[in-house]
């Protein structure tokens, strides 16, 4: 591989004979094309395979988020190959679903949004939240629909003097499993805080066990939302067979990966 810096140089990208060119973060590189290309398909590349497009399809149906979220998060990568790292490494389950629990839209150095929670009435989402001590920050909120596989993301939706906010829920989506992630967002610096997620409470939804609780969990993985008490200890809950089956199979629909078997 190797970076074109000559001012001669053709610009285009795909493959023109030998050489294939593409382009890297405003870079120009390129390379040339082998003459043999091995693809062996063992039941392990055919895992990694369908993970990595599953994750790759979920990171799409959050739609642009990430581009505020990873702004200023690992530079040396892409902003969504930073999340599509953070997905295959963190949120795909052993069943090869997608733990929405577990997914970062954002990341960053800012402290994330505390005592958040949400509420539905009257198709709105009414969300609120303590005030951090920071006068300059916006909130940025997505709800995931997590049967269909669809996001709406509202960038810089209340500043941090504020402590609640009411959005609209899309027509039809009452009825679904939500999701809601939130990060603070410096305007200034671009810098932001990991996102937290909530799930949104429907009339269909439960969230039951799916799989058991890492005895270790990831420094990375998103802390569980419930507050502990006596009678109510802290669980992680997780999406139902059904549900996570319904996820995927959206995602599938929208961009195929593997047509999966429903749940027994």
């Amino acid at each position: 591989m190797g970076i074109t810096r000559s001012a001669m140089k053709l610009y285009f990208t795909g493959q023109l004979g030998g050489i294939i060119q593409y382009e890297v973060r405003g870079q120009l590189r390129s390379r040339t094309r082998p003459e043999h290309v091995s693809n062996p398909r063992t039941p392990a590349q055919q895992d990694h395979r369908t993970r990595f497009s599953l994750a790759s399809s979920f990171v799409r149906s959050l739609g642009h988020v990430y581009k505020t979220g990873y702004a200023r998060y690992n530079t040396s990568l892409s902003q969504r190959a930073n999340i599509v790292k953070q997905v295959y490494d963190n949120a795909l389950t052993p069943d090869a679903t997608i733990d929405p629990l577990r997914v970062l839209v954002a990341r960053g150095p800012l402290a994330r949004p505390l005592d958040l929670r949400a509420s539905l009435s009257d198709h709105s989402l009414h969300l609120s939240w303590r005030r951090p001590d920071s006068r300059n920050l916006t909130l940025s909120v997505t709800i995931y629909n997590y049967t269909q596989a669809l996001a709406v993301t509202h960038l810089d939706l209340a500043t941090s003097r504020t402590s609640s906010a009411r959005i609209p829920v899309p027509d039809g989506w009452l009825s679904d499993t939500l999701y809601l992630y939130a990060f603070w967002r410096n305007p200034s610096s671009l810098a932001t805080s990991d996102s937290q997620v909530l799930p949104i409470p429907t009339a269909q939804t439960t969230h039951p066990s799916l799989i058991p609780t890492p005895p270790n969990p990831d420094p990375t993985a998103i802390p569980d939302q419930t507050t502990p008490n006596a009678t109510n200890p802290p669980t992680t809950t997780f999406p139902t067979p059904l549900q996570a089956w319904q996820n995927r199979l959206a995602l599938t629909t929208r961009w195929p990966t593997h047509i999966p078997s429903p749940p027994q």
